[in-house]
């Protein structure tokens, strides 16, 4: 005979998967710590010493031609970077840059973050708590093989900047010219001829940097109070000019630069000492995995120094046609 087992207790159902995302939405609503959480506040800085120049083109380039669209990889839409938290102007640019010239979502973000930040500069300010505030200052390394399109992107979007720099620097030559020209004058021939009695000599507004001494900088800072961009193809070129001088110090200058602090300059190559209250300063190159070693040398590794730097990694599977990954780490 067989025997039956039974069971007074009812089997369960299993909730429908449309009742688990109406629980977990209850639940993140009910969190009692979602009040706490504030936005830290944007404050204005307004001095005088910062200049207004804000390249409009930032704001343009998703304006592309449809003749430049192609069909390129799914995968190359595929992202790790949020590009949700960017505003929606951005967030277009991302996508259609990606859509017709077959950048990487990665890279393009990584660059426009840059660029966006260097023209924010000293302008304004997040302000965590009384006393305590934190500037748009970033250190940018996008590492990838050869041949994923790593310097095309930041090109791209350094563009505006490049192009801001170079009416500003036609301008400047302009400037220099009159001012030699009068001082060229007896000082009471210039007011007669257009000129003043004292001209002060012209400064040359910028925006970006490129292979530059460390004297250079201190300078060209002091010039451009509202902020910069030093801008390398290859990253390694950077920590290269460490060795021109103690690398120890150099990384220690860098170090205090990504964190606001007084910058000041009196090697003997200097005819004058410089003293930069409030440097601004972003970093964005160029790296490919293997020689990211090079940044960690010399104790870089140990003293803050790759803590500070933003890698931009490519999505494992958003390689471009015809590029194999990298031995170990995807390109």
């Amino acid at each position: 005979m067989k025997k039956e087992t039974t069971s007074s207790a009812k089997a369960t159902p299993k909730p429908k998967v449309s009742e688990k995302k109406a629980t977990a939405k209850k639940k993140a609503g009910s969190n009692p710590d979602a009040s706490a959480i504030k936005c830290t506040e944007v404050t204005c800085q307004s001095s005088e010493q910062v200049t207004n120049h804000i390249p409009n083109q930032l704001t343009n380039q998703s304006a592309i031609s449809d003749r430049l669209i192609a069909t390129q990889p799914t995968s190359q839409s595929i992202s790790d970077f949020p590009i949700d938290v960017l505003p929606a102007k951005l967030q277009e640019i991302v996508n259609e840059a990606n859509a017709t010239l077959g950048f990487p979502k990665d890279y393009i973000a990584g660059s426009m973050l840059t660029a966006m930040a260097a023209v924010i500069g000293n302008t304004h300010s997040a302000e965590a708590m009384a006393g305590w505030k934190e500037y748009a200052i970033l250190f940018v390394a996008l590492v990838g093989c050869p041949g994923v399109c790593k310097s095309h992107p930041l090109s791209y979007l350094m563009q505006p900047l490049i192009d801001h720099d170079a009416g500003k620097a036609a301008q400047f030559g302009e400037e220099l010219k009159r001012c030699n020209a009068a001082m060229e004058l007896p000082p009471k021939e210039r007011g007669a001829n257009g000129y003043e009695l004292n001209p002060a000599e012209p400064r040359r507004v910028r925006f970006m940097m490129q292979d530059v001494t460390n004297e250079a900088v201190h300078r060209i800072l002091s010039e451009n109070p509202r902020g910069l961009i030093l801008m390398y193809d290859e990253l390694a070129g950077w920590v290269k000019n460490f060795n021109r001088y103690n690398s120890g110090s150099e990384s220690e200058f860098w170090m205090s630069v990504f964190n606001h602090k007084v910058a000041m300059s009196d090697r003997k190559s200097s005819q004058s000492g410089v003293f930069i209250r409030n440097p601004f300063l972003c970093v964005i190159g160029t790296i490919q995995p293997k020689v990211l070693t090079d940044l960690a040398a010399n104790n870089r590794n140990a003293n803050g120094f790759m803590e500070r730097i933003l890698y931009v990694f490519l999505h494992s599977t958003s390689r471009l046609r015809g590029v194999k990954s990298c031995q170990g780490l995807s390109g």
